[in-house]
């Protein structure tokens, strides 16, 4: 790709605060670019850089190449370090207590669903008014 100086009068391209604003990119790494003939990009009659829309959504879309550091090797970290041993015991426990308050809550549910079925039977006509009675003279 090619950068040249144009001496058209009209403008063609994006301005430089367009490119930036359509690629969410730094204004120096737009230069980089163009200066590296990444995309096409003009010089206008007054200095301003005008750059080709296309070229610049597909350099800014390309992924960087990949870093060189590789990420560290299983092997080379400790496997029974002291803090991955308490890290492993707290998580067992707090395992055993969510495993402990989920049978509560099931448990709870289930009393919950037979307190309530008494207290419609209580509150039906079922009861022949003893209820209603028995709240009148409390």
């Amino acid at each position: 790709m090619r950068t040249t100086k144009s001496t058209v009068t009209t403008p063609q391209g994006l301005t430089m605060a367009e490119a930036i604003k359509l690629t969410a990119k730094a204004e120096s790494t737009i230069r980089t670019w163009i200066k590296n003939e990444e995309v096409n990009a003009f010089q206008d009659s007054q200095g301003w850089w005008r750059i080709d829309r296309d070229s610049l959504l597909y350099k800014a879309s390309q992924r960087p190449p990949k870093s060189p550091l590789q990420p560290p090797q299983l092997e080379s970290i400790p496997q029974s370090s002291p803090l991955e041993k308490a890290l492993t015991e707290a998580l067992e426990r707090e395992r055993r207590i969510n495993d402990e308050l989920r049978g509560q809550v099931t448990l709870l549910g289930g009393e919950l669903i037979q307190i309530t079925s008494e207290l419609k039977a209580l509150l039906s006509k079922e009861t022949g008014g003893k209820l209603s009675r028995w709240l009148r003279s409390s």
